[in-house]
């Protein structure tokens, strides 16, 4: 009984035991390898979508601009015809969301519009009618500040961004001339003009950009009750962009998504 139970302790002891042990071993490092491999994972998902989030806002930025404004008043009763004049100033664009933004800004515009004054002339026992046209142009100086809310995009595979946008404007009237003479500011023209905009502009990578905008002035700009004139214009601007100007676009194959890297 006794051989027995030792060649049973032997056996177990020789092929038995180092197996159950290799066993127990194995299985702990399987499961220590998939916990890696699933905090891997975590951590790459994780990274992704931290990457997602904040790429594909656009950073706040700051531009300047300069040109062309076209202006009229609209006159009622009297042929309207335009005044050239420009725009100089400054905005900045302040992210909202992915692409939505608000883009404040600071002008100073020159504009007011030219009208044509129509009379009649009769003659000696109504024999004849004559007329005569009288051509004015009243020049208007402005400080602006428009408040527009709209898009920024980037384009795909292509180094430029574009934005697009409408909101109000306040107009405050430092200075206003017709027929070479001044005109009061509150007796002869009104200090506070307000309307609304749109506009519309391409960025290039460089950071130059040109923008195109139209804007209508919803306040009547003479005091008396005789007429209403009331401004519009349109114009063009060439401007730099200040900070990071482009949104270069890379395709992540994993997920077939779109992130954003800036330059």
């Amino acid at each position: 009984m006794k051989r027995i139970t030792t060649l049973l302790l032997i056996w177990l002891s020789v092929f038995q035991l180092p197996n159950a042990v290799g066993q127990d071993v194995n299985k702990g490092g399987n499961t220590t390898d998939e916990e890696d491999t699933s905090s891997v994972h975590e951590e790459k998902d994780a990274e992704q979508a931290k990457c997602k989030k904040t790429q594909a806002v656009f950073p706040m930025a700051i531009g300047l601009e300069a040109g062309v404004s076209i202006a009229y008043l609209r006159i009622q009763g009297k042929s309207n015809t335009p005044v050239p004049g420009w725009r100089i100033g400054s905005f900045i664009y302040i992210p909202l969301a992915e692409k939505l933004c608000l883009q404040p800004g600071l002008f100073y515009t020159t504009g007011g519009g030219g009208y044509t004054y129509v009379t009649a002339h009769v003659g000696t026992y109504n024999s004849y009618t004559g007329y005569t046209t009288t051509d004015a142009e009243t020049y208007i100086r402005t400080i602006e500040l428009p408040v527009n809310i709209g898009f920024r995009y980037g384009h795909r595979r292509h180094a430029y961004n574009s934005f697009i946008g409408i909101g109000p404007y306040i107009g405050y009237t430092i200075g206003a001339e017709s027929a070479n003479e001044n005109l009061k500011i509150g007796a002869d023209i009104k200090r506070f003009d307000y309307g609304i905009g749109l506009n519309t502009s391409q960025e290039w990578k460089c950071g130059l950009f040109l923008r195109g905008r139209v804007q209508a002035g919803l306040v009547d700009l003479l005091p008396s009750n005789l007429s209403s004139a009331h401004s519009f214009s349109y114009g063009f601007q060439f401007g730099y962009l200040f900070g990071k100007k482009h949104t270069h676009v890379i395709r992540h194959h994993a997920d077939d998504t779109y992130l954003y890297n800036r330059m």
